[in-house]
């Protein structure tokens, strides 16, 4: 098997972000689960990762870490004291949390002084356990990722919640949004996402594809709750999909060929420039004649 040798990718402010998925391991077995894939299996070692970033261009301020769940990795806080040292800018790491939720493993994570080198990327699945746990697959998950989110806010960790919306749970955004107020205040960014199909997705698609059309209110209401009290985006969520009040929360992100397409109709919209597009994989189910230009 090919070893993962990382991509990079230029974000919508024109900086190099180095996206490195270090394992394929996970504690949950997510439904819609991009990763999911039998042949990638191999641990990457801890020499092939510092490898990696000795010839990583010295121009590249950004790196999100990913998995799986790179906090399974044996030497996790190995690795992360060596990007501590070694890697000059911003790490963003893609975590489930759960391994927050012991005590040694958090002291020694904490120990390690990086709050300001780091961000959190969380997901919350659902609002409560029963939601949440529906699509996790994993029994106590949903106890577990709380505590271990709170336990990095409360020592100051910069933490953005991601949700990923589907069949299976926007009908609950709004609650999800009331959780976070609550139990989460002290989040930097909440990212709301679609789904690209692919991995587990890709196998569970018929359970878990639901149409724009049927997603827009929720989201709508979701951004009227937490509108001026904290900071949230929709991810690649077209804009003929949105009414134009809610366009500002729209995040304009990465646009990745191989991952998403504009459609013929999309040439003659005048919001084009500003529209982050179309999941290609929403077609599996979706139809083109759902979208329209924006005049």
């Amino acid at each position: 098997m090919q070893k993962e040798k990382g991509v990079v990718h230029i974000n919508p402010e024109g900086n190099q972000v180095f996206n490195y998925a270090v394992n394929y391991r996970c504690n949950n077995n997510c439904v819609m689960c991009i990763n999911n894939q039998p042949d990638l299996r191999d641990e990457i070692s801890f020499d092939e990762i510092k490898k990696r970033f000795s010839t990583l261009d010295k121009n590249i301020n950004y790196c999100f870490i990913t998995g799986g769940e790179p906090t399974l990795r044996k030497d996790f806080i190995e690795m992360m004291e060596f990007l501590r040292n070694n890697f000059k800018g911003k790490i963003h790491l893609l975590t489930n949390a759960r391994m927050f939720y012991y005590d040694d493993f958090f002291k020694k994570f904490d120990n390690l002084n990086i709050n300001d080198k780091i961000n959190f990327g969380i997901p919350l699945y659902g609002h409560n356990k029963d939601v949440f746990e529906s699509i996790s697959r994993s029994p106590g998950s949903f106890k577990q990722s709380v505590k271990g989110t709170k336990r990095l806010l409360e020592k100051g960790y910069n933490v953005e919640i991601r949700t990923i919306i589907h069949k299976l749970n926007y009908k609950h955004l709004t609650k999800v949004g009331k959780f976070i107020l609550k139990e989460f205040p002290q989040v930097m960014h909440l990212f709301f996402g679609t789904m690209e199909f692919t991995g587990n997705g890709l196998k569970n698609k018929d359970i878990l594809f639901v149409s724009y059309d049927k997603i827009k209110p929720y989201v709508q209401k979701t951004a009227d709750l937490l509108e001026a009290k904290i900071e949230f985006t929709f991810n690649q969520f077209p804009l003929c999909k949105l009414s134009k009040k809610y366009w500002k929360y729209a995040d304009h992100c990465t646009i990745v060929p191989e991952e998403h397409i504009y459609l013929k109709i999309c040439e003659n919209c005048r919001v084009k420039d500003k529209c982050s597009g179309i999941w290609k994989s929403y077609f599996l189910k979706g139809k083109k004649q759902e979208f329209s230009a924006v005049r």
